[in-house]
């Protein structure tokens, strides 16, 4: 690597410019080894590598966007528990406000079966939360009316 930095600063002098080293930074990813790179006589300042993850970092980032989406939601609490709007708009506020905070950059994540079934988890306890039902205990009221009015009770 030290190789190609004196390359491009070599490349940069014939072209009439210089690197600057205080703006040149260096990373190491999934090394134990961290190099010493030099530009113009000086060390490049090595900045906080890492390590990635087999999904790259998809796992973190899901639970991120989820904790930032989950209070964009709670922040809407007033509108979900409005009477005065309907549900049509109440759908569309989440679409709108909460949705688009949760699926940020989800182009960049590798889509799994459990950031898929995560997001989706996420996604239908905001709604059951904006239609007011909760498993089992609505759902078994429902069922229960249902066979009242079959059996003409």
């Amino acid at each position: 690597m030290q190789s190609k930095l004196d390359d491009l600063c070599n490349s940069s002098k014939d072209a009439g410019l210089t690197v600057n080293v205080a703006k040149t930074k260096s990373m190491s990813i999934n090394a134990n080894i961290s190099p010493n790179f030099i530009v113009a006589g000086e060390q490049v300042e090595e900045v906080g590598g890492g390590r990635t993850t087999p999904d790259y970092g998809t796992t973190k980032d899901v639970a991120m966007r989820i904790g930032k989406a989950r209070g964009a939601f709670a922040g809407l609490r007033n509108i979900w528990h409005s009477n005065q709007i309907t549900l049509q708009t109440k759908i569309r506020i989440f679409n709108s406000n909460v949705k688009s905070i949760l699926l940020y950059a989800c182009k960049t994540w590798c889509i799994s079966a459990d950031v898929t079934q995560k997001l989706q988890v996420f996604v239908n306890r905001c709604l059951r939360s904006i239609i007011r039902t909760w498993w089992p205990h609505n759902w078994i009221s429902i069922r229960n009316s249902t066979v009242d009015v079959a059996n003409g009770r």
